[in-house]
C-alpha cells in the first residue's frame, strides 16, 4: 500500500514583497517556486524551466506569461501550461493562499 503525500501550506512571501505586475522567486521547502501578482491575485509555478534548467524568474513577465530568459520558452503564470517551445513540459502550478499580509503556497 503506498503511502498518501501529506500536502500543506507553507509561507513563501508577504504581499508588501511582491508589487502588481511584478515577480519573485520564492523557496518552500526546497522547491523554487515563481510568485507573481496579477492585479492583486497571486499564482505560482515552478521556477525551474524543464527545457534547460533556468531561472524562470531571471525572464520577463508580460501580463500572464511568463518567458525565460535562457531560450525563450514561454509559460502560462495562471496555469503553468506552455505557450511557447522549445519547452515541451509545462511547470507545475500551486495553490496560493492568502493569511492576513503573508502569501502561503501549497507543497
Amino acid at each position: 500500500m503506498m503511502k498518501e503525500e501529506k500536502m500543506s501550506f507553507v509561507k513563501v512571501a508577504s504581499i508588501h514583497d511582491v508589487e502588481p505586475g511584478a515577480m519573485k522567486a520564492v523557496t518552500a521547502d526546497s522547491t523554487e517556486i515563481l510568485l507573481v501578482n496579477l492585479a492583486g491575485t497571486y499564482f505560482a509555478i515552478g521556477n525551474i524551466c524543464r527545457h534547460m534548467g533556468c531561472r524562470i524568474s531571471m525572464g520577463t513577465l508580460s501580463g500572464d506569461v511568463v518567458t525565460c530568459p535562457c531560450h525563450g520558452s514561454q509559460y502560462n503564470v495562471k496555469t503553468g501550461t506552455i505557450v511557447r517551445g522549445p519547452t515541451i513540459e509545462p511547470e507545475p502550478p500551486y495553490e496560493v493562499r492568502l493569511e492576513d499580509d503573508q502569501i502561503l503556497v501549497r507543497i
